[in-house]
């Protein structure tokens, strides 16, 4: 499109004057002068554009020894938090929003700062990230949305890479934070933003330093990522089928495949629904569970509106959570067969276990470095 040329009118010569010295003496980019615009702009749209992306921010949220904050999601993967942008609403904003809604945790909006902005493909639909950086927060863990996460932990950053399946967007945010942590990621378009982030209250010189230079934040260790796994077992397990059963045998089920995140959990729902301190539960993926017994499924109770507990119906035995949109299945160690492999390396609802199991709780990954962590 183009536009004709306009005459304009000429100025009166002390007017003349008056512009050419301002026009000398003018620092920085040339301003229109002399103009006074008729009427506002106007712009037009061109109707509802066609959906082609999502946007969503993620929180990178770290605690006084910079350890990440992820969450075990009930698909089987850890994840920072964050979700997708409502309409009119800041990326930051999302952030603070989003933390508060899947963690509890509380931060203001001028503590989260736009890092840069991710951009890769999933499927036929751009995925747009805004990392966000929180500087401060208060509150404790918690788990507002358990049929959405199982626990939150606290991570050093250079356990990343060993640490499991991390989602795709998290795992993109975690690199553009601290670059070198998850080698090997697919190739992702960054927009970094130009203004930096402030720097914590009460932050030693030491962890500015590594914040303004992230890529030495990551400790050299000669470990590798396998080695920086916590180990499932003394048993290396194997991905052959195993076995399960309630007490009675009405309902005996076969799920295959290396035991995932094995942990405890010690909420009020599962202390309810076993009526015991805590139930220990491992996950096999859901394309390999097959009902083998008399009973066929077992029972189904919806102990929230996205998450099923599966029992028999004539001994009660508790054996299976099964989380809509998961594609792991969670079955209860006690009720497999073969338990090679699957001593728990987590304890979700750690502070509400009662106080006699603490010498029987699950160890802590973080007790060499911590004598203490936040709850799951």
């Amino acid at each position: 499109m183009t536009y004709p040329d306009l005459p304009l009118p000429s100025p009166a010569p002390e007017q003349a004057t008056s512009l050419a010295a301002s026009a000398t003496d003018a620092v920085g980019p040339p301003a229109t002068v002399g103009r006074t615009p008729v009427r506002a702009a106007t712009t037009v749209e061109k109707g509802r554009p066609t959906p082609q992306a999502v946007f969503g921010a993620c929180a990178v949220v770290t605690d006084a020894t910079r350890r990440v904050l992820l969450g075990r999601s009930t698909r089987g993967m850890w994840e920072l938090p964050g979700g997708r942008i409502e309409t009119g609403e800041s990326a930051q904003a999302a952030a603070v929003r989003e933390l508060a809604e899947e963690t509890g945790l509380k931060a203001a909006l001028d503590d989260a700062h736009l890092l840069t902005i991710l951009h890769d493909d999933r499927a036929d639909v751009r995925r747009i990230s805004a990392v966000v950086r929180v500087t401060a927060w208060t509150g404790d863990l918690a788990l507002p949305e358990p049929h959405r996460f199982t626990r939150w932990e606290w991570h050093d950053p250079h356990t990343l890479a060993g640490l499991g399946p991390i989602f795709a967007p998290s795992a993109q945010a975690l690199e553009a934070v601290w670059p070198g942590v998850l080698p090997g990621l697919p190739p992702v378009h960054s927009y970094p933003h130009a203004m930096p982030p402030s720097a914590v209250d009460g932050e030693p010189p030491e962890a500015v330093r590594l914040r303004n230079q992230p890529a030495d934040s990551v400790p050299a260790t000669d470990r590798s990522a396998a080695d920086a796994a916590p180990a499932l077992d003394s048993t290396d397990p194997t991905p052959s089928v195993r076995t399960g059963r309630c007490e009675c045998g009405h309902i005996t089920y076969e799920v295959a495949g290396i035991p995932d995140d094995p942990h405890l959990c010690s909420c009020r729902h599962e202390k309810r629904l076993s009526g015991g301190p805590a139930v220990l539960w491992v996950g096999f993926p859901k394309t390999t569970l097959t009902w083998t017994g008399p009973g066929g499924e077992p029972t189904w109770y919806a102990a929230w509106p996205t998450l099923r507990r599966g029992f028999c119906p004539r001994c009660g035995s508790h054996l299976i959570s099964s989380a809509d949109g998961s594609d792991m299945a969670m079955v209860t160690g006690f009720s497999l067969d073969d338990r090679s492999g699957t001593d728990p390396v987590g304890h979700s609802f750690r502070e509400e276990a009662v106080p006699w199991m603490t010498i029987a709780l699950a160890p802590d990954p973080q007790a060499q470095r911590h004598t203490r962590r936040p709850p799951c």
